[in-house]
């Protein structure tokens, strides 16, 4: 009697035992596993995706293959404007509009856009490489085909920090071709007009800026590590052959010498004494030795030196371009925008990538707050202000 007895005694305490230490470990050790796995997939993928995109988006440029999308503003504000109204209209006052807007799509139909003017607007929003000047271009010159200086002009709503002397430059230029074909061209920045960024604004007839937008940094910086003493210590030569004395006075291997330091430093000024030029060219009113130091300015600070001309918002610039005014007529608005060719692979590999690796991350946030295992700092939400 007392050996059965025994026996469940003893299984019991054995259950219990692996119940309280050799299970909850294991099921730890799973649980670390499957993290570890799920991070390292999302890697994986948004690695995979970032490769993905580059070379879609190179592809894509060198086709030089898109498609032109535009819309009417005018027309997306009278539809929002239309939906509030009937929260609140009555049965007659509603069908008064629906009947004024009939008549109207009608009168449209027969004459077309009688609008006196027509507004363009664009978007830039800038990287280091100033890619975005490849949308641009098209866009440039798809409205130079159709518009003329009497009637249309362009708003772009940019938004750059500047970038690479290259790319900026090119997105000026690109610009310029609206000034000399005679269009009136206003930038508008709601966050960010800095260095090259403000380098493609000064182009403008007209500068509009947020209360707290950023501006100028009118300078030029370069800067690259030197790795020769770290090649010495380890008995490396590295040797660099170039014919003129001024081909690469810097380089990440060789030796530095105070003559290609000079060379070096020259090169910088010269590209900063380029920039206050282009910048005088078209805003003369500026003293450039105060403006030029490489400061940035928010953008009533901006307006004082004469950096912009005015404090406003683009969407309030461009709603008041759509009304008019006492003696200016209301404008047809139009938002244009270049999208390059993309294939299906090329369109559903970004946002796969992206889906997944949110998915992925909410995965973990929530096996991590279940166990006692600290959040890393990648899978933490943003610090707030």
């Amino acid at each position: 009697m007392n050996e059965p007895r025994r026996m469940s005694s003893f299984t019991d305490s054995l259950l219990k035992a692996l119940a309280e230490n050799v299970l909850p470990e294991t099921l730890q050790f799973l649980l670390t596993l499957l993290i570890l796995g799920l991070f390292l997939l999302a890697m994986i993928v948004v690695v995979t995706g970032f490769f993905a995109q580059q070379q879609a988006q190179a592809r894509g440029f060198r086709r030089m293959k898109g498609q032109l999308w535009a819309r009417s503003l005018n027309d997306e504000w009278h539809e929002r404007k239309r939906s509030l109204e009937s929260m609140f209209l009555s049965k007659r006052e509603w069908k008064e509009r629906e009947k004024a807007d009939r008549e109207d799509d009608k009168r449209r139909d027969q004459d077309g856009l009688t609008a006196a003017s027509r507004v363009w607007v664009l978007e830039f929003e800038g990287d280091l490489e100033a890619t975005a000047v490849e949308k641009l271009r098209h866009e440039i010159t798809a409205i130079l085909e159709v518009a003329s200086a009497d009637r249309d002009q362009i708003v772009l709503r940019l938004n750059s920090p500047g970038g690479t002397v290259t790319g900026y430059g090119h997105a000026a230029a690109q610009l310029e071709r609206v000034r000399r074909a005679g269009l009136r061209l206003t930038a508008a920045v709601d966050e960010i007009a800095a260095s090259g960024g403000y380098m493609m604004a000064s182009v403008a007839d007209r500068i509009v800026a947020a209360p707290f937008a950023i501006l100028g940094s009118i300078g030029v910086i370069a800067e690259l590590p030197n790795l020769n003493r770290l090649l010495k210590r380890a008995d490396v030569d590295w040797y660099q052959f170039t014919a003129g004395e001024a081909k690469r006075p810097i380089s990440v291997f060789g030796e530095v010498k105070p003559e290609g330091i000079a060379i070096f430093r020259a090169q910088i000024e010269s590209t900063h004494q380029l920039f206050q030029e282009h910048v005088r060219r078209y805003r003369p009113q500026l003293d450039l030795a105060r403006v030029s130091t490489g400061e940035i300015w928010h953008a009533r600070q901006a307006q004082e030196l004469g950096l912009i001309d005015e404090i406003k918002t683009s969407d309030e610039l461009i709603m008041d371009l759509r009304r008019g005014g006492p003696s200016v007529p209301g404008a047809e608005v139009f938002a244009l925008e270049w999208r390059p060719h993309q294939s299906w692979k090329e369109r559903i590999g970004p946002l796969l990538s992206q889906t997944v690796g949110r998915g992925v991350i909410r995965l973990l946030r929530m096996a991590l707050q279940r166990t006692d295992v600290a959040t890393p700092a990648l899978l933490k939400g943003p610090e707030k202000f």
